[in-house]
């Protein structure tokens, strides 16, 4: 028998022989290499990665969190719409058209304020102010809704 083969044979037996013993041997070795981690204090903020303090991205995102007041990532923000009517479907001419009314006034026309105590300023600004580089991310919906206007009125 080679060494390797004979070191194995012999790691074997004893765990074999004496079970509780390394097992017992584990879990004290697990326990003292693991006690550091209750005193350990994570600072990376996975999200943001190693961004600096004031770069225009970190700009961005508290003025999406003011504006949702939201405390939360305001990395993506969707809105859902369902048909009035149970039995209809979302793809109608009528619906759709109603969808986009409802996205344009939230993009365009929902204001949000901001009050600077110190300097005894409101700023107002809507979604369109800050949505970049998102602000185009519906774009489809209005093409799809385009489109299916021309086939209508064919």
């Amino acid at each position: 028998m080679g060494p390797i083969r004979c070191l194995f044979h012999f790691c074997g037996y004893s765990i074999s022989r004496w079970p509780f013993c390394f097992g017992l041997i584990s879990l004290v070795v697990v326990i003292i290499l693991s006690t550091g981690m209750v005193w350990i204090q994570i600072k990376d903020r996975i999200r943001d990665g190693y961004t600096p303090e004031n770069s225009p991205s970190r700009l961005e995102n508290e003025a999406m969190r003011r504006f949702w007041n939201s405390y939360g990532d305001p990395m993506k923000a969707q809105l859902m719409i369902r048909s009035k009517i149970a039995e209809q479907n979302m793809l109608s001419l009528q619906h759709l058209n109603e969808a986009i009314k409802l996205m344009n006034f939230l993009i365009w026309e929902f204001k949000c304020f901001e009050n600077k105590k110190d300097q005894n300023l409101t700023k107002i600004f809507t979604y369109s102010d800050i949505c970049s580089p998102y602000c185009e991310f519906n774009f489809g919906l209005e093409l799809f809704v385009k489109i299916q206007k021309a086939r209508f009125y064919m």
